[in-house]
């Protein structure tokens, strides 16, 4: 084995070998093992930015690959038609051909890699292209399957070769198949179901049922890597514990959700129920999802009261919190006091709102916080039955204050009990985004918050759809968010969004509204409706008296607060 150091290890990878590493990984994780390997490639044109396969639709990952650095290479629809609907059948003929184009802009190698990464059945021929280069890569079901090449160089020998497991940033092999926000679905990835995978009782793994044994460590890795299986792999290298991470969690129909998409990442989860805890101690939770199918989530113990979840003396990793926030009416900590043991649990609060986090701050002050902002289509028409549309992002960030951001020691706790959040959220194939800039984020969510629900109560208990479709309540809203926007850049001491202006808001939030197929009834509604508290509290009271601090005025924002808070008042009378 040849002597390389951990200073200058990427130094001697070759161009053959980066091609070998691409081809060889199928997805392709191990290409990117870190952004390293791109940084110090010397074939540019090899070097295409990919986006994972369960991401976005191949149109648009042709549009991404092609568009992002070529804008010059003919049309995109012709891009599009071509790669997409004849598949293998690659036209040479023709002055305007899809080769043809290739070699004008000296794109060829660019499109060889992309043929390895998404083309079906057996490769066509093209002159110059060495055929030993190319995987036999085949669709099944719902993911392709790409076989790797191991003729040359298998994956552990280039492993082994360049000494990649002693470079300090790989920490033992857990960051070779580490791309940030991994989307692949494990059972997908597997081609089995979950419950096939792994044998708790023994913390063993297998891959296939039908194989019916265990594989040793060295064979499984081995496998799972040239199978294109990144994110089971993934699991191989940190061996996982599934006990390791404990979760509390209160249940409405999005804790419900998250609980169950935790669980199934490997999380240990205990649920905290009230008037349903009959029904889900004796029969869970039935889910049914159109994004994840139907299931029912039985969690790992369901308790009626907080305090029967620390009984037996337990401590919780994390406490996720998914109830309303209605600071107004009870003291939002007081159901987390009989869990919170030690600075050891991290309190996630996945809730609507501005200022959410000080209580717990005040109450806690020790322990990290994690605020997170939702976006998940989600109800419980009845006990125990939950209905789950499409989404369940969570945006997510730790939370500091003038204090805790001179504490080194929260800091790295809490910068830890994000890493590991995150870890477990996309293994339960959630889209999970930490945001160093959380605040901004929850602004941003407010600028529909704080002006389409309010309205739709005050003005007669509209939808959604109709307030953006009917011209002077649309105006109405528009302006009620201008307001939030300017207050909410006060606050934050920035723009609320990296790509969108902050004039085009209003809009980009009224549009999205107004072309919704589906009925959009606001949560705050929908609390009216059923004669149940709102959150005017946070989602307009507290941004008010923030801005007003700031220095900037909102008068459409404190007419709507007063108006609701009548409404709300006669309404639970």
């Amino acid at each position: 084995m040849t002597e390389i150091s951990k200073t200058n290890s990427f130094d001697k990878l070759d161009t053959k070998s980066l091609e070998l590493i691409f081809v060889l990984s199928g997805n392709p994780e191990l290409s990117k093992v870190s952004r390293k390997l791109f940084r110090i490639s010397h074939c540019v044109k090899t070097q295409v930015k990919y986006m994972l396969r369960n991401v976005y639709p191949k149109d648009e990952f042709i549009r991404y690959i092609f568009y992002s650095k070529y804008p010059k290479l003919a049309r995109k629809d012709d891009i599009a038609l071509e790669l997409m609907n004849q598949g293998v059948d690659i036209h040479q003929d023709g002055k305007n051909s899809i080769y043809k184009r290739m070699i004008k802009h000296g794109l060829t190698r660019t499109f060889h890699t992309y043929l390895r990464m998404f083309k079906r059945g057996k490769t066509t021929f093209i002159p110059g292209t060495p055929m030993s280069l190319w995987p036999d890569i085949r669709k099944s079901k719902n993911y392709y399957k790409i076989q790797p090449l191991i003729n040359e160089l298998s994956v552990m020998e280039i492993i082994k070769k360049f000494e990649l497991y002693k470079d300090s940033s790989f920490e033992n092999f857990k960051a070779i198949l580490e791309v940030d926000n991994i989307k692949l679905d494990l059972v997908k990835d597997c081609g089995v179901p979950e419950a096939d995978l792994f044998v708790r009782e023994q913390r063993e793994i297998k891959l296939y049922r039908s194989v019916n044994k265990t594989i040793c460590f060295q064979e499984l890795l081995k496998l799972a890597m040239t199978n294109n299986q990144p994110k089971m792999t993934k699991y191989i290298i940190e061996f996982k514990n599934f006990d390791d991470n404990k979760f509390a969690i209160g249940t409405g129909a999005v804790g419900s959700v998250y609980g169950w998409r935790i669980q199934v990442g490997g999380g240990n989860v205990s649920v905290v129920c009230r008037s349903n805890y009959e029904e889900v101690k004796k029969n869970g939770f039935t889910i049914n999802s159109d994004h994840f199918g139907n299931h029912t989530f039985t969690p790992n113990n369901v308790y009626s009261i907080a305090k029967e979840a620390v009984a037996n003396g337990e401590e919780y990793d994390y406490v996720l919190v998914c109830t309303k926030a209605l600071p107004n009416i009870e003291d939002p900590t007081t159901a987390l006091k009989p869990i919170i043991k030690s600075n050891k649990t991290a309190i996630v609060l996945i809730q609507n709102g501005i200022g959410i986090e000080e209580p717990y701050a005040r109450e806690f002050p020790g322990n990290p916080i994690i605020s997170a902002t939702a976006f998940i289509d989600t109800k419980q028409p009845t006990t125990g039955i939950i209905v789950h549309g499409n989404y369940t992002w969570l945006t997510f960030g730790l939370y500091t204050d003038s204090v805790l951001e001179r504490d080194e020691e929260y800091k790295k706790c809490g910068e830890s009990a994000l890493k590991a959040f995150d870890k477990i959220l996309v293994s339960g194939n959630i889209v999970s985004t930490i945001e160093e800039r959380l605040q901004r984020s929850r602004w941003f969510k407010l600028v529909w918050n704080a002006s389409f629900s309010p309205i739709s109560v005050i003005s007669g208990q509209y939808s959604a759809n109709t307030l953006a479709k009917t011209p002077g309540t649309r105006e109405l809203v528009k302006k009620a968010m201008i307001e939030i926007i300017k207050a909410g850049e006060a606050v934050t001491g920035g723009p609320l969004h990296d790509k969108i202006p902050s004039s085009d808001i209003p809009d980009y939030h009224i549009e999205r509204t107004e072309i919704r197929t589906s009925t959009t009834i606001p949560s705050m509604l929908q609390d009216y409706m059923n004669k149940r508290p709102m959150e005017h509290e946070v989602i307009l009271k507290i941004p008010i008296e923030k801005a007003k601090a700031a220095g900037v005025e909102v008068p459409i924002l404190e007419t709507l607060y007063e108006l609701l808070v009548m409404n709300e008042k006669k309404n639970l009378q």
